[in-house]
């Protein structure tokens, strides 16, 4: 901890993640944000040792323990409401803070006083930029996204994540991934807190989408940098890849059914997974170019749709 009265409080959200969670630990120190600071880690059961390494290893960061793996928006609102700050810093435990990116993103927000989010440049493991920012989703770019559709219209993917966005500027977004985010409290005390119906994926979107309909600001700060690794190793393929595939489609529909319309979301659903059958089948028969892992895919597809 730096100082009796943080201005920002620093959530961190860990399951079986315990090297990594150290690393974002050390680059915090390492970053010795000038503003008065603590850190909050909200442990979902981890089996990896967790709790035990970080009382012994880092026993000025306040814990929390949960008895059970409690999603990522109820352990994020746990680790809110211990905070007694201006500001929240929302951070993957798979997260490595850059040099001075914290006062970056501290300074933006102390001169933008509409602004109730901040997200900073995230980067891969080796440096190349991972691109974070999208516009929000509606039903009508959904029925492009993984359906036959997107291969006829390819430009709708593409606006939806912001293909043409410049990385190297500070520009007023829609939504920034939550991997990396510091949020205005002022601005979670008029909308709420993350909605807890939302497990994993999607629910970061819904908060922003929230703030944004209250008319508050949220920006992309170039100069501010963070090492994300989600993108690395086995997080892309094989069975934890998919997890996160049907854990995406069903924060999707969520958040569609929530905004929008129930029955065009049925009507999506239907659409979706008639569009994968169809990708299945052709895929089954076609010998020169039968892709296996993309028949998971589709079949993930179907499945998150029921």
């Amino acid at each position: 901890m730096n100082g009796k009265t943080p201005d920002l409080t620093i959530c961190i959200v860990t399951f079986n993640t315990k090297e990594m969670l150290s690393d974002c630990i050390d680059s915090i120190y390492k970053a010795a944000p000038k503003a008065k600071y603590d850190i909050v880690v909200v442990d979902n059961n981890s089996q990896d040792n967790t709790v035990s390494f970080l009382k012994q290893n880092y026993p000025n960061v306040r814990l929390i323990e949960n008895d059970k793996n409690t999603g990522f928006a109820y352990a994020n609102n746990q680790a809110i409401k211990a905070a007694e700050s201006k500001y929240c810093l929302l951070l993957n435990s798979d997260t490595v803070v850059g040099p001075n990116s914290i006062d970056e993103l501290l300074c933006f927000m102390e001169s933008h006083p509409d602004t109730a989010v901040a997200a900073p440049k995230l980067l891969n493991r080796d440096g190349s930029l991972q691109p974070n920012c999208k516009i929000f989703l509606d039903l009508k770019t959904a029925f492009f996204l993984d359906t036959i559709l997107g291969l006829v219209f390819p430009g709708i993917e593409r606006k939806y994540r912001m293909s043409e966005f410049n990385y190297d500027r500070t520009l007023e977004i829609d939504q920034p991934m939550g991997a990396a985010v510091i949020v205005r409290m002022d601005a979670i005390r008029q909308v709420g807190l993350l909605d807890e119906r939302f497990f994993f994926f999607f629910e970061e979107v819904d908060w922003f989408y929230r703030m944004k309909q209250e008319g508050w600001k949220i920006y992309f700060v170039h100069n501010a940098e963070v090492f994300h690794y989600k993108k690395d190793d086995s997080m892309v393929t094989g069975r934890l890849g998919q997890l996160r595939i049907f854990n995406w489609h069903k924060g999707k529909y969520k958040f569609l059914s929530k905004n929008y319309s129930c029955v065009l979301v049925i009507l999506l659903k239907i659409f979706v997974i008639k569009s994968s059958i169809i990708f299945i089948i052709k895929n089954t028969f076609n010998f020169k170019t039968r892709d296996p892992y993309s028949v998971k895919l589709y079949w993930t597809l179907i499945k998150a749709s029921l």
